[in-house]
């Protein structure tokens, strides 16, 4: 819809560098909501309108497994039981064992009042 001639578009007010001011946006409104592919495929085949419903689908997949398709058999195994889990371990050097400091975190959150926050981890031997 074009504004009349006689009006003209709100400007948007702006910091001397270009940058909009602390608070304004130039996209108020935000982004236009619209459907995920995923929220589309489920509809659809909630509906079961199109040439796929969930019984169909569960079969295709049925019968790639059967037929030793390896990507499938391996989807079929994340979606259902979940990526195992990866353990990440943390450590320092026996000479310098590791020292974890968070000050500039903790003034942050708790200014001049922040509690003492360098501790030093126990060398572990698994």
């Amino acid at each position: 819809m074009d504004m009349p001639d006689n009006q003209e578009k709100p400007r948007i007010q702006r910091n001397p560098d270009g940058t909009f001011l602390k608070g304004v946006s130039a996209n108020p409104a935000g982004r236009t909501k619209r459907k995920t592919l995923a929220e589309r495929l489920h509809e659809s085949l909630d509906r079961g309108d199109g040439p796929l419903n969930w019984d169909t689908l569960v079969a295709i997949v049925l019968t790639m497994v059967s037929n030793k398709d390896k990507d499938m058999i391996k989807e079929l195994w994340h979606y259902t039981d979940g990526m195992p889990v990866q353990k990440q371990v943390l450590a320092g050097d026996e000479d310098a064992p590791l020292t974890i400091n968070i000050d500039s975190v903790l003034n942050k959150v708790y200014g001049n009042n922040k509690p003492s926050s360098t501790k030093q981890l126990p060398n572990s031997s698994a």
